[in-house]
């Protein structure tokens, strides 16, 4: 008797965006200061991102948690890790990545050291997140009903 292995299919909402910018290291420049890392055109010179992010929201609210994975983009970067983003990498807590190719492939530098963070955290390190981190107040001003009549 054949056995079938079932899958958990999940759908997000994705966004993507970039941050920073990559420099080459400061050694390999005969001046000694890091230099950006530009992709150049006849016209155009852009500055190659440090990281790329991914927001992952669930389509369905509450089915699962919501959370951002962030990569490196430079095989330069010496010593990498989550902190600049968020106090907790949570890759390995959410199990279908952790158990995907990805999950054990993340953490080499050369393919681009791959990070998990909590979404209230990005958003407070990355400007236009597409996510407000500020809570709405509401004012009640409470005026007495003969203040308002003639």
């Amino acid at each position: 008797m054949l056995s079938k292995k079932r899958t958990f299919s999940e759908k997000y909402t994705v966004f993507v965006g970039p941050y920073g910018n990559a420099t080459m290291p400061a050694k390999e420049n005969p001046d000694g200061k890091p230099e950006q890392v530009t992709v150049q055109s006849i016209d155009l010179a852009v500055s190659a991102p440090k990281y790329i992010w991914a927001y992952l929201k669930p389509l369905i609210p509450s089915s699962t948690e919501e959370f951002v994975v962030i990569a490196t983009n430079s095989p330069y970067i010496e010593a990498p890790d989550h902190t600049e983003f968020c106090e907790k990498d949570i890759c390995d807590d959410i199990v279908w990545l952790k158990e995907s190719r990805f999950g054990h492939l993340r953490r080499i530098p050369t393919l681009g050291y791959t990070f998990c963070c909590r979404v209230e955290e990005v958003a407070k390190i990355i400007e236009h997140f597409p996510v407000s981190t500020k809570v709405l107040e509401t004012t009640t001003a409470a005026v007495p009903l003969h203040s308002l009549s003639p």
